[in-house]
């Protein structure tokens, strides 16, 4: 919208002016507020291009300033409307491979699903699963993804770590469809003068203006704990604003969103006594396991470090369901991440877990022996 050759606050006086003007139109020409729409559009996606720290604060604050001024001018929807019949359902995004995703996907465009379980558990291997799946056969450990374009932020993994991973599913052209993030930061920030607030930080609306302009069809945020570490995971007021402004930001770019968690101590203790994990598998506010439409969750006490991975909450279908997932070994004992073994109804998952509670391999982790395959290539372990 404006020069690079203007300073700071030329730019600042240019912004201020342009929102004075859209802001009279709106007040003069109610209830038009396309000049003021399209001038938050813009500001949001100037954010993505910000050259340094002291351009992306001041960039970060011109979006802040249009959106609270739309809000403060836009009425919104109205409080009461007919039934939307004959409205399309959202585009599924992830559901049961076999499954129909017109009967129960898990998440559809503008939804956002959780996949929880134990740190080093695999959880983001599956994640990465998913992502080449989206562009390379759509089925991947028990689950299928819609086809289209992948953004991918990875707080954990270096670039060249990250994409070491990746190799184990397909070689570089078969990546072309996926975006990561080289230097993330932490999508929601606490209030420097208050630390009981928190909202979304200065890199919220860069990350989310870049991921707008992909037009992916799935997003995925790897781990919850840092993306959300402005804020305390225990905090259910500021969890369901954190999953609130990522389901809207969902719908306005038509993806869904896959955030990635840590289970808790209980969970892990149900699961190996051959257990579901329960509501509360989800680490910090039972909001995160409310707030979200969907949650999988990742356990991994099978012979040789198979995973079991279950939907243990679907709001639009069927729970219970899930698949064995298994190490893939090439070339030496290599880890090459993790495979589908076969699809698990209720009643399976139940045997399953039963089993492996049961089990001589869990019988010798109860003794202290190792009960995994050795991956000696940087592979996951329990």
């Amino acid at each position: 919208m404006t020069p690079d050759t203007d300073s700071i606050e030329e730019r600042a006086a240019k912004r201020a002016d342009a929102l004075k003007a859209a802001k009279a139109h709106a007040l003069q020409n109610p209830p038009d507020l396309a000049p003021l729409r399209e001038l938050a559009r813009i500001e949001e996606a100037e954010v993505a291009t910000a050259a340094d720290a002291a351009d992306l604060a001041e960039r970060a604050a011109a979006a802040r300033t249009a959106r609270e001024a739309l809000a403060v001018l836009d009425p919104g929807p109205d409080v009461l409307a007919p039934p939307c019949f004959g409205a399309e359902l959202p585009r599924p995004v992830l559901w049961r491979a076999g499954g129909d995703p017109g009967r129960g996907a898990l998440i559809g465009a503008g939804e956002v699903a959780i996949l929880a379980g134990p740190g080093q558990g695999g959880k983001s291997t599956v994640a990465l699963a998913l992502a080449h799946a989206a562009g390379n056969g759509g089925e991947a450990c028990g689950l299928h993804v819609a086809r289209g374009k992948v953004a991918l932020l990875s707080y954990e993994d270096s670039p060249a770590r990250l994409a070491h991973r990746m190799g184990w599913y397909g070689a570089p052209g078969e990546w072309k469809h996926v975006r990561t993030a080289p230097a993330p930061a932490p999508l929601w920030a606490a209030d420097p003068e208050d630390r009981r607030e928190s909202g979304p930080s200065a890199w919220w609306p860069r990350w989310w203006g870049a991921v707008a302009g992909g037009s992916p069809v799935l997003v995925v945020i790897d781990p919850a704990s840092v993306a959300f570490a402005g804020a305390h995971p225990s905090d259910g007021a500021a969890v369901r604003a954190f999953l609130l402004a990522c389901t809207e930001e969902a719908e306005r770019i038509g993806a869904g969103v896959l955030i990635l968690a840590h289970d808790t101590k209980g969970a892990r203790n149900e699961t190996r006594a051959g257990h579901g994990p329960g509501a509360g598998m989800v680490s910090g506010s039972a909001q995160w396991f409310d707030g979200a439409r969907a949650v999988l969750h990742l356990s991994g006490a099978g012979p040789g470090e198979k995973r079991l991975i279950v939907a243990e909450k679907s709001n639009y279908g069927a729970s219970g369901w899930g698949a064995r997932l298994i190490p893939r070994f090439v070339d030496g004992n290599k880890w090459r991440g993790l495979g589908f073994e076969r699809r698990l109804n209720r009643e399976t998952v139940a045997a399953t877990r039963k089993d492996w509670a049961t089990g001589p391999d869990a019988k010798r982790k109860a003794k202290g022996g190792k009960g995994r395959i050795p991956a000696p290539d940087g592979g996951p372990g329990l």
